[in-house]
């Protein structure tokens, strides 16, 4: 059997729903080398999904030397970028649907986000198998589309969802 990359938060501030309170992250990959040591910024997210024991997170890498400023990294072999979400398929007993609807949405030749699979150890306790996801944004290794204009060809990313768990 395989291993899973394993992700250590570390943190002496219990994680909100924004602020995104410091922390500390260690990525080892699959053969257990170091590949991240630095410092996070991290919050509570979503909406409905909240409310389960298993929590998702959205995650902002940053500087070392100045952690209140965003570092882009390659985190598991995904595109360079600062902005992730730490998607707990709680409610998945599978742990692969999400995975697979965006292989699928990749085959088809649009954007879907790429993700990958680590096991996520909150402040020493085992957390369970969580899905690194890129966050959906503008950017070239991304969702490719120019930044809105006056021109009438223009493209947009529109978020739909709920203002609160209801």
């Amino acid at each position: 059997v395989p291993n899973l990359p394993l992700v250590h938060i570390e943190t002496d501030r219990e994680i909100v729903d924004e602020p995104k309170v410091d922390a500390w992250m260690k990525v080892y990959d699959e053969l257990g080398r170091l590949t991240y040591d630095d410092p996070i910024g991290i919050e509570i997210r979503g909406s409905s999904t909240r409310m389960f024991p298993k929590k998702q997170y959205g995650v902002e890498t940053r500087k070392r030397d100045n952690p209140d400023e965003n570092n882009n990294v390659k985190l598991m072999g995904l595109p360079s970028e600062n902005d992730w979400v730490f998607n707990g398929p709680y409610s998945d007993k599978s742990l692969i649907r999400n995975i697979i609807a965006f292989e699928l949405g990749r085959k088809t030749g649009r954007y879907a986000s790429r993700c990958r699979v680590f096991e996520l150890y909150l402040n020493g306790d085992y957390q369970g198998v969580y899905v690194l996801l890129e966050k959906i944004k503008r950017d070239r290794s991304r969702v490719n589309i120019a930044e809105s204009d006056d021109s009438i060809d223009q493209s947009f990313i529109i978020k739909r969802d709920k203002p609160d768990g209801t």
